[in-house]
């Protein structure tokens, strides 16, 4: 067999072993049964050659019941099992040759070799086997009516017996090949099973809240790295393997109470030498009052910080929807203002004063733009820029939004956030 699961080599082994027994017990068997008063039909035809095959096979079967012992590897090899097979089948056929044919009965052994054969071979070289035997004792009965004048006619037994050959192969073939598939799927499932289970145990063990399993008795059955670290610093030791851990005073009493009502929440637990608390949270692993329980170890701190994250976040969807509404009235201004920049009875200083307003209102629109590029999921998507280009429009904005002042004054600025790097914009 090209491929086998473990378990499924075991079974050939077993069946392998089996069959080693079989063939140094059958000639014993055969050899009683001649002996036997109230056997007349083994070996009656020629008792020296049915002693010689017995005591051949006898030795043949020993061989290899020693010789496969020592050799584990020989069921690997298909040749090898199918010529040990067709030595048991020529045995077998010399034995109903020495017995006076297919009727003295010793053909049916036949049977328990192709089946034994369909087992340890799968395909064709079963079948083939199955061949060669009928093949053998239909050739046996050629000879014998050949030979023994008025010999009763014993084809149409023969031809009963390749086809039980024929049909133990090929049911046997079908069982052997459900059987190897269903240990293949086996094999596989566990292999599935295992790799999930390591998956899990990863994720557990990669996870920042801590996750201890106790018993009904308050055992550490599990614990995930986080929780290991917490439950070493709350009973206030350096190291400490599974077996010696033990479950802090205080969870177990935040267990006897959450037991008897499980809709009250923990309170958390004070971490020793420091601020921060352990929020505790329980559930049962099974829907029983006895089951294992779960239990769910979390630093406070990071709560308090997943609270602040989620107010930044609101913040900053109110900030975005602020903008929004502040833009609609400075549009207006703008526009009423770009009216009145174009009336011609406008003096010198309204018309400046006009400019003001719609220079400030570029500014706050400036300003509205930024605040609604923050508020964007893109806005840290990497893109090239040209430098001198950006680094012009930067100085136009910031002599825009702040007192002018002089260009080595600004230079220095510039200089100072590229990390004192002097840029020649110019």
């Amino acid at each position: 067999m090209a491929e086998r699961t473990e378990q499924y080599s075991d079974q050939m082994r077993d069946v392998s072993g089996v069959y080693s027994i079989y063939r140094i017990v059958l000639p014993l068997v055969l050899l009683v049964s001649s002996l036997s008063p109230d056997s007349t039909l083994l070996g009656e035809y020629d008792s020296d050659l049915f002693l010689h095959v017995w005591t051949l096979y006898a030795i043949f079967g020993i061989f290899i019941a020693f010789f496969v012992s020592s050799n584990s590897n020989i069921l690997g090899s298909q040749h090898v099992i199918a010529g040990f097979l067709i030595v048991d089948i020529l045995a077998l056929t010399l034995i109903i040759f020495t017995s006076g044919g297919i009727a003295s009965g010793p053909g049916l052994l036949m049977i328990v070799s192709i089946a034994a054969s369909s087992i340890l071979i799968r395909g064709r070289m079963s079948t083939f086997l199955a061949a060669v035997a009928t093949l053998s004792v239909i050739y046996c009965e050629i000879y014998l009516s050949l030979t023994i004048e008025n010999r009763p006619n014993q084809f149409v037994q023969a031809g009963i017996l390749g086809i039980l050959l024929f049909a133990t192969s090929l049911y046997v073939q079908t069982v052997t090949t459900r059987a190897f598939n269903t240990a293949l799927l086996a094999d596989q499932q566990a292999r599935e099973i295992i790799d999930l289970e390591k998956l899990n145990n990863e994720i557990i063990q990669r996870m920042r809240t801590g996750i201890v399993l106790v018993s009904s008795t308050n055992e550490i059955a599990s614990v995930n790295s986080a929780a290991r670290v917490i439950l070493m610093v709350l009973n206030d030791i350096d190291f400490a393997s599974l077996e010696t851990l033990t479950l802090p005073d205080a969870i177990a009493e935040q267990i006897k109470l959450w037991k008897l009502n499980p809709k009250r929440d923990p309170q958390p637990i004070p971490f020793p030498g420091s601020s921060k608390q352990i929020q505790l949270n329980f559930a049962f692993l099974r829907e029983d009052a006895n089951s294992d329980i779960l239990i769910f170890l979390e630093d406070n701190r990071q709560i308090i910080q997943r609270v602040r994250q989620s107010k930044l976040a609101s913040l900053g969807r109110l900030t975005a929807s602020i903008a929004h509404e502040v833009r609609n009235p400075l549009g207006a201004i703008s526009h009423a203002s770009q009216l009145l920049r174009e009336s011609e009875s406008m003096t010198d200083d309204d018309r400046r004063m006009v400019e003001i307003i719609l220079k400030h209102c570029e500014r706050v629109n400036m300003i509205i733009e930024d605040v609604l590029d923050a508020s964007k999921s893109d806005d840290s998507t990497p893109r090239k820029i040209l430098l001198k280009s950006w680094m012009s429009n930067f100085i136009e904005g910031y002599r825009a939004t702040h007192e002018v002042c002089s260009q080595p004054k600004i230079t220095r600025i510039i200089s100072s956030l590229f990390g004192g790097f002097v840029i020649n914009i110019t």
